[in-house]
């Protein structure tokens, strides 16, 4: 079985995490909406923000779990406290290398346009184009970073190691790049998601309340982003534990097939 076929099946048989994911995001929104600019509402939104990355470190805990072929081994809660940390740090350093390129890189993509076209767009026009390009680029970036550096951090943690997560991931991005391919085709996937519903909901988007075609993207965006992340820890699993089972899904059936009572 390919790696994108084996990730997809993994996923599609815990697709209720992609539902709690997109649920958590979807709730930040709607609570960040609701807030506007009222201080009154920090502390709802501290509390969601909060709630919203426990829950995506606790899911990613367990997808990583599921790529490593144990079950039942650590508890969602447990994840999600232990994975806080070093996640949270692992997501600024790679902020702080994406948003600077995807800021160069769509400026000089715009300042490059202008001067080829000579447009006559507006300031606003200007900066909205600049914030859609950008914002897609920084979403791809920031992705790709944390694509093999995710499941590395969390591999670390659970030995009580400690590493250049970011750096390591990077060359293995470079170092299996045929199966790295589908991957990053997911990643740019979501971005492109991400940009079309930012475009749809216009200039005013960030006003705007969200809509069934939002949670419906966020849902589609946390299934593609889960499914990637599997298939990177089986990248990363297989480099460096060569004796992990081909297909961990594989033996699960297979135990749960056969005859006789459990071992």
């Amino acid at each position: 079985m390919s790696l994108l076929r084996e990730s997809f099946a993994a996923i599609n048989a815990r697709f209720h995490l992609a539902g709690f994911c997109a649920l958590a995001d979807l709730l930040l929104v709607i609570t960040a909406d609701a807030a506007g600019d009222d201080p009154a509402y920090i502390v709802p939104v501290c509390m969601m923000v909060t709630i919203r990355f426990l829950t995506l470190y606790g899911i990613l805990g367990l997808v990583f779990q599921a790529a490593s072929g144990r079950t039942g081994g650590i508890s969602f809660a447990r994840y999600a406290s232990a994975l806080a940390r070093p996640l949270l740090w692992l997501q600024l350093k790679a902020l702080m290398i994406a948003l600077p390129i995807a800021s160069l890189l769509a400026g000089l993509g715009l300042f490059g346009y202008l001067l080829a076209t000579g447009s006559p767009a507006t300031p606003d026009e200007h900066r909205a184009a600049l914030e859609l390009w950008g914002g897609t680029l920084f979403d791809l970036a920031f992705s790709l970073l944390l694509l093999y550096s995710t499941p590395l951090c969390i591999r670390s943690r659970e030995r009580g190691e400690r590493g250049p997560h970011v750096r390591q991931g990077w060359q293995i991005l470079w170092a299996s790049g045929s199966e790295s391919l589908p991957l990053v085709g997911l990643l740019a996937t979501v971005a492109a998601i991400h940009a079309g519903l930012l475009y749809l909901r216009g200039p005013e988007a960030q006003d705007a309340p969200p809509d069934i075609p939002m949670a419906l993207g966020l849902l589609v965006c946390s299934y593609l982003e889960l499914v990637a992340l599997y298939g990177a820890a089986r990248v990363v699993l297989r480099r460096l534990e060569p004796g992990l089972s081909a297909d961990p899904g594989l033996t699960e059936r297979g135990a749960s097939s056969a005859p006789g009572p459990p071992a």
